[in-house]
Parts: C-alpha cells; structure tokens; sequence
C-alpha cells in the first residue's frame, strides 16, 4: 500500500486500519453514555417536524437509509458519524501511504485526527462535517488519481462525488473550482483534450444538480435551507471574530496571540510555496512521477484551502448574523495533516536541510498529538459527566420537562427549545413567533411576526396548548423574551420550576 499503484493491501496495513478503528470505536463511545451530542443545529438533521428552515440534503439522507434499516433517528445518526470518524482516519492513514508515508507516519497521521478535539466534537455530535469531510477527501483522492493517470473515469466520479459535497455543505463548492482547474492544468498536453475533460467534469457537476433541483422545486422542498443574498454588514470586529474562531480550532488557550499570528503566518508562506513548488513541478515542466497517482494531492488539496477561505470570508456577507464556527476550518486542519504526513515523510529520507525540516515537522506533529490528547481527553470527560448539549443530564432531568411530561398526552407546546421540549418528552412542539430570520437579520416574509403571533394567540385559546420557556437558551435572539410574550399575550405563570416557567393564557 506504499503508492496508489499498488493494488494489493498488505496485512501489515490492515493491522494498522484495525489499530485505528478500534480507537475510533473506543474513544466515541467513551465519549457517548448520555448518547450522541444534540446542538439546536443538530434538529432539522434528524427530522423534527418544527424546522421551517432545512440544511443540505446529503447528510439528512445518509441518516434516512440508516433509519430505514429500522433504527430511530438518534441511533441511525450514532451509526452514520460513528462510520464517517472511522472513515476519515482511514482515509488519512491510506491517503498518507498513498503519497509515500511509512506506516508509521501515516498511523501517526490518522492519530493526530481521531485525537483531535475540533475533528471529534463533530463526529459524535450530530452535525454534517465528517460526512462532508470524508467526501471532500475521496474527491480529491479522485482528482489526483486523474492527474497522474489521465483516466477520465476518476474525473467524472470525481464530479459525481462533488455533488454530494455540496448537498452535504454548501460551503464545499470550491471543490468544484479545482475539479475544473485540475484538467486544465494537469490535464494531457494538449489544449483541446484539457477542456474537453474540464467540460465533461462540469456536466457531471451539472446534470445531477438539476436532477436534484428539478425534484425539489415538485416535491417542494427546502433546497440548500439558505437564502443567498449579499446582505454585508462585515465588520472589524466580524472578521477577528473569525480569526479568533481559526485559532481556536489549532491553538491551546495558553498559546499567546502573538505566537498565533506568527504561526499562522508562517503557515500561509508554506501553503504559497506549496503551490508555486508544486505548479513548476507538475505544471511548468510536468514532471512525471511514475511510482505515485496521488503526487497531485498536496497541490489540489493547498489550492482548496485557499478557495475554502475565500468563501468563509463571502459567507460573511451572505450570512452577516452567523458568525463564522472553529468547526468550518476542520477540513483544513485535515488537509494540513494529509500534507504534513506527506513533507514529512519526503524530506526526512533527505539530506541536509530537507532532514532537518522532516525532523522538524514530526517535532511539531509530536506536539500537536500531545495537545490533542489533553484537550480531548477533557472533553471526554466532560461528555460523560455533562453530556454534549441537549444530550445530557440537565435537558433529560430538566424539572420543566418533567412537568410538561404530567399533562395530557395531546397538549400542545409553544417553546424557545421545542428542540429539548421534541427530544426529552416527545410532546407536539413548534417555535415561539420569530421576530426575525436570524441568518438574514430580517423578518420572515412566509412567517412575519404579527402573524404568527396571531395563530399563536388562537392556539392558545382553546385550551390545549402552554408555552415552555427554558431560562437557559440565551441565544436565540430572534426569539421574544419571556416578558415581551406574556405581555403581547396576556399569559401567566402556571408554574415555576429551577429551570423555566410554563406559561398560559388568563382564561385557562
């Protein structure tokens, strides 16, 4: 399994894939004993019926065949991430073989994502970034095969996978630029077959998003649950918000913001290289390199990063009020790794300098494994004992769903958490009106405020309904307080608990 020309697996490396997997395996369910982690954005994922607004198709799919084998949402979603961790380190340890790691660079290599903090919260959360993540790979994996081969084949499949990306996440369209820029660059030597291989990956893009499109505009479906308009009020402060949000996701809190600015700067220099080195390599002078289909990858995958921050830098003016998530950089921290495997490896077979950069690299590897280790091993910690969000022993235990589980069975709830109010009793639940889109900043032209308050009103009018209000969701600002409800309502307190009040109108 040295390169990507060797067909046959040798059993040394399927003993390092088993060492892996049972690591994965260990570590999550380790993590889990109040079961797989519930975020609000976690909600649309598994279906429940209050969420107007979807995400990306992809993932909700991949948990629908799960469930369709007869497991509950919950435990299919266990299943699909619990798959996508195991997945995603192999895809490490096989992709840094590819490239011409030993095994042991390339274990160390999987090992540094299976232990890191920001790649495994998302794994045993129910969120879309180890799917997406995983798919990301296999793309690349597919367009560097392509590169060093010319088979068309891996090109169209990587298209066909790219679509999956982008219907994982919406954010994954870079993909497609350097699906185009590979034939056109990489491509053979002449012009006409290179844009002819570029057209043929486009329309493998193409044709399956329409199909898509033209399936949800019949069925009416959600589509991508964005609104894309350039709504840009990007300030200073947004964007070292972001860059606070990176630095989280490499560095320790103790790391001093100016070692920070000094690594990741330096970082961004080695990236710039990469692409300049590798351009005149395979580019310029296409060099052959017969013994490795992969040698594209740490190309095409610096040239993804770039585009992968350009868009969160867009997204910015898309989407104003979401700031941008530590969890957006996780594929990169991925794709550094694959490459850092890959440098590694090269340069520590080297003379001079290139031994030391090599030594050097796996000094800084050995570093980032045992600050890996420490944080997540907090984590875990602190999982078994507090759950991860709404899975946990504060929303199961919660004193106000313990009261709203005492009322008839068909009782209606009105909620600034119908997520907790669906997942804990399984009581029918929607929102509290919203004032506003909290991804637009604006109200909801299908959902405006007096109208829903209106039906709410009615609701609650005939008597089957109460409102449930959680004082420890702080964060859905485009929600109203529970003192602008009750008084745009007339409701009152039925009863008080240590963490909420359930509320209803006067008449009832």
């Amino acid at each position: 399994m040295r390169t990507a020309d060797t067909i046959h697996v040798e059993k040394p490396d399927l003993m390092w894939c088993a060492v892996i997997v049972l690591l994965a395996v260990v570590l999550f369910f380790a993590a889990t004993p109040w079961g797989i982690g519930v975020r609000p954005d976690s909600a649309s994922y598994l279906g429940f019926p209050f969420y107007f607004q979807g995400h990306s198709p992809g993932y909700i799919w991949a948990i629908d065949i799960v469930e369709s084998l007869g497991m509950g949402p919950l435990t299919a979603a266990t299943v699909v991430n619990l798959s996508f961790l195991c997945l995603n380190a192999l895809m490490t340890f096989a992709l840094a073989r590819g490239l011409g790691a030993s095994r042991l660079i390339a274990g160390f290599a999987a090992l540094l994502i299976v232990t890191s903090p920001l790649v495994f919260e998302l794994h045993v959360t129910v969120l879309s970034e180890g799917m997406f993540i995983f798919l990301m790979l296999l793309t690349l994996a597919l367009l560097s095969i392509y590169a060093g081969t010319g088979a068309v084949r891996f090109l169209i499949l990587a298209g066909l996978v790219s679509v999956l990306v982008f219907l994982t996440r919406f954010n994954g369209a870079p993909i497609w630029v350097v699906g185009v820029l590979t034939p056109l660059f990489l491509g053979p030597q002449d012009m006409k077959p290179r844009l002819l291989h570029a057209v043929a990956f486009l329309a493998a893009v193409i044709a399956p998003l329409m199909l898509w499109s033209y399936i949800e505009s019949a069925a009416g479906g959600s589509g991508l649950g964005r609104e894309f308009a350039f709504l840009g009020n990007a300030t200073w402060a947004i964007l070292i918000q972001g860059a606070n949000s990176i630095w989280v996701s490499f560095f320790p809190n103790v790391v001093p913001d100016v070692l920070k600015i000094a690594v990741s700067l330096v970082l961004i220099g080695l990236l710039i290289w990469i692409v300049w080195h590798e351009t005149m390599t395979r580019v310029v002078t296409r060099a052959p390199d017969a013994n490795n289909r992969c040698a594209a990858f740490p190309m095409l995958a610096t040239v993804y990063i770039f585009g992968h921050f350009a868009l969160l830098l867009l997204s910015i003016l898309i989407e104003p009020n979401l700031p941008l998530k530590p969890s957006y950089f996780a594929p990169v921290y991925v794709l550094l790794i694959i490459m850092g495997a890959h440098y590694c490896a090269r340069f520590v077979m080297g003379d001079g300098l290139q031994r030391w950069t090599g030594l050097t690299l796996i000094g800084l590897g050995a570093m980032v494994l045992i600050s890996n280790i420490a944080r997540t091993g907090n984590l875990i910690t602190e999982f078994r004992e507090e759950g991860i969000f709404f899975a946990g022993p504060k929303w199961y235990q919660s004193p106000l769903a313990a009261e709203i589980n005492k009322l008839d069975p068909e009782t209606f709830v009105y909620s600034n958490a119908p997520d907790v109010v669906h997942l804990v009793t399984g009581y029918k639940t929607t929102w509290l009106p919203m004032k506003f889109n909290r991804r637009t900043g604006f109200e909801i032209p299908e959902r405006p405020y007096a109208k829903t308050l209106g039906e709410m009103r009615e609701g609650l009018a005939n008597g089957t309904a109460v409102v449930a209000y959680f004082d420890d969701v702080t964060w859905r600002f485009y929600l109203p307080t529970q003192d602008e409800l009750a008084q745009e309502l007339n409701l009152t307190e039925v009863i008080r608990t240590t963490d909420g009040t359930l509320l209803n109108t006067l008449g009832n």
